[in-house]
């Protein structure tokens, strides 16, 4: 056969790749490709490379055949058979790079969870027909045979080899091997997560079981363990125990004497947990309409984006299953993003109900062997539906048609560290790239994308009521001032009243003197209890009564009266207060000194469930004083309520309630959220009392009363889209009343109770009357008066430093810098205020100052930030300079 001559000249010129590497440094780096992995590197891969002195793991941006560099160092090996991300997923990377002002590498490292990383934790064994390889010499490769050679004599680990092989690509080598069949590795060579493996028992084949029974006479369990096992294939321990009710004892017996093997698998999870909720309802005429744009859309296989705008309870879920079904029915796979961890049990349990064994689920808190797994089905393609919160956008699903972004508005979309990327805007522009359907839902959207919706950038889907004739609950506002007064004058009747009956024992005192010293006069014989009288020092006519005050109970009469009837009815009520702890900080009332955080210019909260004072920002633990560091004084009061004092104080009054709490501090444990929800949803708690994590997207159909505490709180913080968080959280909290269901209660019982200091906000009255056009068209003229998004881009610069002085210089260095460019009127339409303090002065060690800088639109305010950042880069400096872009909060 003639050789191809264009094959053989390609082989034998030069490879060159661009790669990133996730370290503290710009741009990519050019490596050479040795003749043997050139057919394995492929753009999406990751590499090992020598950088430094160090080797690390690098992704491969680029393949090129000429190297503008004179010499360059070769990549060591390739570590995927597949790619992590295909061009149109870097296409994403480099944008959220050049946005957010993020480096390639560590942006690019999004799409790769801590399990992907390389772990030597797997086993290498060698197979018969790796041994017969060996015998025969058939060696095509010297270096393939020495590590067949290093697995021949004993299972040895992947690490062992690496050590014993340095200059060895050995991740190649290992794969091909795998792949020849000539090896076998326990586990896979991807992932840093340990795979947990589990031992599987199976009847050795060609073993006679009824000849191997008979000789098991004197041991019965023995027999019968056989007899299960017969015909049946391969079994976990637990099953094989549970099955057969063997014990550990006899499964080993029968191991020892060669009747069953043993082999270590790691165990397959192919599904989530398969929901039992059935949602498959015929779509009302509003849902018909935003089903079929979306269904087209589908069809089209074009970019499409949609806000599903529906009040709570509209069934938006139902259109999300709708649109999820159609896009499998095409061939395309679809992303569901929720904002909340908490938020994931429901979701799944609804979509694994209506599409069983094909639904994965992804997100942080999940143990690194289950996300490993979850992931490696999702990019496998075994599953074609994909939930998570905002790192699973990144997940390399091949064949993407739709994403869905539930409760688009929520913060949590938001990275704050590290890329400080949005989730909800990366999925636009990576829906843009792929040309897929992008569907974004909420009853509050944010200002922002109402906006884009209202100008004609994003498809508006109107969904105005809810589902079945429910009703919206019926909103009351508690103005907390009139409460406080009523509070007042309760004391002061109760000072009174007390003063009253001292001064009658006062005067019957006196009068029982007088009687005392007019027996005295008269020569009497005094009683002992006459005598005692007349010791008594006088007491002043006008003595004041001192009371200790108690502190202003939290809920309102009206609540109070409400929760009560509600917990009589056998209905569920949901107190809502966004902040945990027992108490927001401890004074002491003799000096009046606060305990802070000694890392951060905030107070400690009290948490009395763990006995200790924490800093909700840098986690800071100290246990409870007895006594102020300040004045040694005794007398430490801890004002102000979080979920924990609120849930005492219920759990006071009403002893008889089951009661949970839902926030940060009682989720830590595996599985801990599904379990508190499930209770709600079996009807086994009465109240549940909780963060913003219960205030979003769950359907508990018993709720008929929602408390919400110091409705005030997001108002109080001095920043452009407080009325907006407020409207958003009280709206959604005030959304899980009223659903019905079956079972539950009519929507015309449900209440919403919300207690405010500024019953008059525009925020307040337009979330009691489930109003949110009236609070769109207050608030857009809020922010194009004071000119904020959406009419102008918002960039915050913070620069930081163990040092005040240098965060100062830095900040003060930025602002001169940015005050000489627009003088020089390089730039327009751009606006810098600052620098200052920021609201969180000092924030894990860190002193803190910061720029706004606004700009008409983002293109001029990237390229002037881009000046302001390279300038500060060019000089050495103690301080350290981050750039948030589409900041959602500027304090």
């Amino acid at each position: 056969m003639t050789p191809n001559k264009s094959n053989d000249k390609s082989k034998k010129s030069p490879l060159f790749i661009d790669a990133a590497v996730d370290l503290p440094v710009e741009g990519e780096f050019t490596y050479s490709v040795p003749d043997g992995l050139r057919d394995q590197v492929r753009v999406g891969v990751r590499a090992l490379v020598p950088f430094g002195r160090r080797t690390v793991t690098a992704y491969v941006t680029a393949l090129k055949r000429k190297s503008e560099f004179p010499k360059t160092k070769a990549i060591i090996d390739v570590l995927d058979e597949s790619p992590l991300f295909d061009k149109k997923r870097l296409e994403l990377f480099r944008w959220i790079s050049s946005y957010y002002f993020a480096r390639i590498g560590e942006t690019i490292s999004l799409v790769n969870p801590s399990f992907v990383n390389i772990k030597s934790v797997n086993i290498i064994k060698i197979t018969p027909e790796g041994e017969d390889w060996l015998a025969k010499g058939k060696e095509p490769s010297g270096n393939a045979e020495l590590i067949l050679k290093a697995a021949a004599s004993k299972a040895v680990k992947l690490g062992t080899i690496l050590k014993r092989f340095k200059k060895l690509p050995v991740y190649s080598i290992v794969n091909r091997l795998k792949k020849e069949g000539f090896i076998e590795v326990e586990s896979s060579l991807v992932g840093g997560a340990k795979a947990r493996l589990s031992r599987f028992y199976s009847i050795v084949e060609g073993l006679d079981v009824d000849r191997a029974q008979d000789l098991l006479t004197r041991s019965p369990r023995r027999r019968d363990l056989l007899a299960f096992m017969r015909d049946k294939g391969e079994f976990s321990l637990k099953e094989l125990m549970q099955g057969s009710g063997a014990g550990r004892d006899a499964v080993r017996a029968l191991v020892d004497k060669g009747f069953i093997i043993e082999k270590l698998k790691e165990p397959v999870f192919d599904e989530v947990e398969t929901g039992l909720i059935n949602i498959d309802h015929r779509p009302n005429h509003c849902q018909s309409i935003a089903l079929n744009a979306i269904v087209e859309s589908l069809a089209i296989g074009k970019y499409s984006p949609f806000l599903l705008y529906g009040v709570t309870g509209s069934g938006k879920t139902l259109v999300y299953v709708k649109a999820i079904k159609e896009a499998l029915e095409l061939g395309k796979k679809a992303l569901v993003l929720v904002p909340e961890i908490a938020l994931t049990p429901k979701a799944v349990t609804i979509l694994s109900a209506a599409f069983p064994g094909r639904v994965s689920l992804l997100h942080s808190a999940l143990p690194d062997g289950e996300r490993r797994r979850q992931w490696q089905r999702a990019v496998s393609g075994r599953a074609d539906v994909v939930v998570g919160t905002r790192s699973a956008l990144f997940t390399p699903i091949s064949g993407l048609g739709l994403i869905i972004i539930d409760e688009e508005h929520d913060g949590s979309y938001k990275q704050e560290e590290g890329v400080r990327y949005s989730a909800r805007d990366a999925a636009q522009v990576l829906g843009k790239k792929l040309g897929i359907t992008v569907v974004m839902g909420s009853a509050t959207p944010s200002v922002e994308t109402f906006y884009n919706a209202k100008s004609g950038k994003i498809a508006l889907l109107t969904l105005p009521d809810r589902v079945r004739n429910l009703s919206m609950p019926k909103v009351e506002l508690t103005d907390m001032r009139e409460e406080l007064k009523l509070d007042k004058a309760r004391l002061e009747r109760e000072k009174e009243e007390r003063w009253l009956e001292e001064k009658k024992a006062r005067e019957a005192r006196a009068k029982a003197v007088m009687e005392a010293i007019e027996l005295s006069e008269a020569g009497k014989e005094l009683t002992d209890r006459d005598k005692k009288l007349l010791q008594v020092e006088e007491v002043e006519e006008k003595k004041s009564y001192i009371k200790k005050e108690k502190a202003v109970k939290p809920f309102s009469e009206n609540l109070l009266k409400l929760l009560g009837q509600t917990l009589e009815r056998g209905e569920q009520v949901l107190i809502f207060l966004n902040r945990r702890g027992f108490s927001n900080f401890i004074l002491c009332s003799d000096c009046g000194y606060i305990f802070e955080c000694p890392n951060c210019t905030v107070t400690l909260t009290l948490h009395r469930g763990i006995r200790s004072l924490k800093c909700h920002y840098c986690d800071f633990t100290t246990s409870i004083p007895d006594s102020c560091p300040k004045c040694s004084g005794a007398e430490l009061h801890s004002p102000g309520a979080g979920t924990e004092r609120i849930e005492a104080l219920i759990a006071s009054l009403f002893p008889e309630a089951v009661i949970a709490r839902l926030d940060r501090d009682t989720v830590s444990k595996k599985g801990a959220i599904k379990e508190i929800l499930d209770d709600m949803d079996a009807r086994k708690t009465d109240i549940l009392i909780g963060t913003q994590m219960v205030a979003k997207g769950h359907d508990f159909p018993g709720i008929t009363l929602v408390g919400i505490i110091n409705g005030d709180s997001s108002l109080a913080i001095p920043d452009f889209r407080g009325s907006e968080r407020t409207f958003q959280l009280i709206s959604q909290a005030s959304g899980r009343a009223g659903r019905g269901g079956d079972g539950g209660a009519t929507a015309s019982e449900a209440r919403v109770v919300i207690q405010t200091m500024n019953h008059e906000h525009p925020c307040f009255l337009a979330a009691r009357d489930h109003d949110y056009d009236a609070f769109y068209k207050s608030e857009i003229e809020e922010r194009r008066a004071a000119s904020y998004p959406p009419f102008t881009r918002l960039a915050l610069l913070r620069i930081d430093s163990t040092s005040e002085d240098a965060a100062m210089k830095g900040a003060d260095s930025i602002a001169v810098l940015a005050m000489r460019l627009l003088k020089e009127k390089k730039f327009s339409a751009i606006a810098v205020l600052g620098p200052a303090p920021a609201l969180v002065a000092r924030l894990r060690g860190r002193y803190r100052r910061q720029l706004l800088i606004k700009g008409l639109d983002a293109r001029t305010l990237n390229h002037f930030i881009r000046e302001i950042k390279s300038d500060f880069d060019s000089r050495r400096t103690r301080a350290i300079l981050t750039i948030d872009m589409d900041p959602l909060t500027t304090v």
